[in-house]
């Protein structure tokens, strides 16, 4: 019965955050520290048709010491979003994810999930990284937001 339920509520998940899935592109004219580089992970652009699974997560983006992170009320943490889809104006300190543009102290809402920071291995799947100074022990990966 507890797998029948767990199925379904993955399944469920599954659809909720793949239906209506649209990413917006950014335009090339953005350097690549506006596109992440030295300031949060980006991960490789995803095919929308293939789902994720993710949780309601959440967390108040910061900007401490050059270093963009979020906040959750328990971590420190990096934030992670899409490759390409991202941008941070480093003049006026706002976050574009999607379209949606979020200032310094703002709350991030949207699918994602918490974890720890992977080994420097595995980081090489990112296409930005923060500078070394700024790698927290967890990271919150944003798949979606809302504003």
């Amino acid at each position: 019965m507890t797998k029948t339920i767990y199925v379904i509520v993955v399944l469920f998940a599954s659809t909720l955050l793949t239906t209506g899935y649209q990413t917006t592109s950014v335009p090339s004219a953005y350097s690549e520290t506006e596109l992440g580089a030295g300031l949060f992970f980006s991960y490789p652009p995803r095919d929308p048709q293939t789902p994720v699974i993710a949780s309601a997560t959440s967390a108040t983006l910061l900007y401490q010491d050059g270093c963009l992170l979020a906040y959750n009320g328990t971590y420190i943490m990096n934030p992670i979003f899409e490759h390409g889809t991202t941008t941070f104006d480093l003049n006026n300190h706002a976050l574009t994810v999607d379209g949606k543009v979020f200032q310094i102290g703002d709350i991030i809402e949207g699918g994602g999930t918490v974890g720890e920071i992977l080994k420097s291995d595995e980081a090489s799947f990112f296409v930005t990284k923060p500078l070394n100074r700024c790698i927290q022990e967890n990271i919150i990966y944003f798949f979606s937001v809302d504003k």
